[in-house]
């Protein structure tokens, strides 16, 4: 099913940067972002009455502080109503749009389990690498394998002519409709599935994909996405010649078994030549 991405346009407070607007008040005007990092904005203060105006907007800062308590988490401003609400979801399941500092792209946490790597780098510029190893180019058509918050999407369309993402999770699309960093989902090269990527992938048989970005959950969490018949699936719908990324992390051994290794046996008996392997991170394939 194709799902249609609906970004919000409100403002994204966290609470390192409320932190930051109280501890410089007594400065008339202060550059802010209110979008994680992606722009940045000239805002007055008023030490008197504590009102942040910037854009057009008033805000009373101590009406707003009493809401935002929680280090780990983005919250969604909407300037109209100027109501707030952290970025989560409860249901079966735990979602959370993770802060990592107040001017960089967040996480997307499920359950306490983060969905980025966060190692020395960030969400941003780790989805970046898994782009750059691949390489999309003009007129190229990449599929990208469990769009999360998308980051490895929209990197791949800034070169590439088509980018087709598959996510199973309905829950983590709607997160990322409340991420500014995932805006640009929003865009016309690209087209989100909303589905089971292991069955997805077969009503591609005949597309002909120049690049394909495999980045699943951990293995115990998803282990069909890791499996021979899954990669047999994923050579199939590449064009003869395409590449492969295939992110596997640091995930070590599971029950015994050393996942890694693993996937590089499983690829090469579903026909794919191994062009590098990036320790405790992925695996660059080529369709032979």
């Amino acid at each position: 099913m194709l799902f249609t991405f609906s970004p919000k346009t409100g403002f994204y407070l966290t609470k390192g940067l409320i932190d930051y607007i109280v501890e410089n008040r007594n400065r008339q005007k202060l550059k802010i972002t209110l979008d994680l990092g992606l722009q940045w904005n000239l805002a007055e203060i008023d030490e008197k009455t504590f009102v942040l105006r910037v854009k057009e907007i008033e805000v009373n800062l101590r009406t707003l502080i009493p809401h935002i308590k929680r280090k780990d988490v983005v919250y969604y401003f909407d300037p109209l109503s100027l109501k707030i609400h952290p970025v989560t979801i409860s249901n079966a399941n735990y979602y959370k749009l993770r802060y990592i500092e107040w001017f960089k792209a967040p996480t997307l946490e499920i359950n306490g389990i983060h969905m980025h790597n966060i190692r020395n780098t960030d969400p941003w510029t780790d989805s970046m690498r898994k782009v750059s190893i691949i390489r999309p180019k003009r007129r190229e058509h990449v599929l990208d394998i469990c769009t999360g918050l998308g980051y490895t999407a929209i990197g791949s369309s800034l070169r590439a002519e088509k980018v087709i993402t598959v996510e199973i999770d309905e829950n983590v699309l709607h997160i990322a409709e409340y991420n500014p960093w995932s805006r640009k989902l929003s865009s016309e090269k690209i087209d989100i599935i909303l589905g089971d990527a292991f069955y997805v992938i077969d009503d591609f048989a005949d597309y002909g994909f120049d690049k394909v970005i495999h980045d699943p959950p951990r293995f115990a969490l998803a282990g069909k996405l890791y499996s021979l018949e899954f990669y047999k699936k994923i050579y199939s719908v590449l064009k003869k010649g395409g590449l492969l990324f295939h992110y596997t992390g640091a995930p070590g051994k599971y029950r015994g078994l050393n996942i890694q290794k693993g996937v590089i046996n499983r690829l090469r008996l579903s026909g794919f030549r191994i062009i590098h392997t990036y320790k405790d991170y992925g695996v660059l394939a080529k369709k032979i």
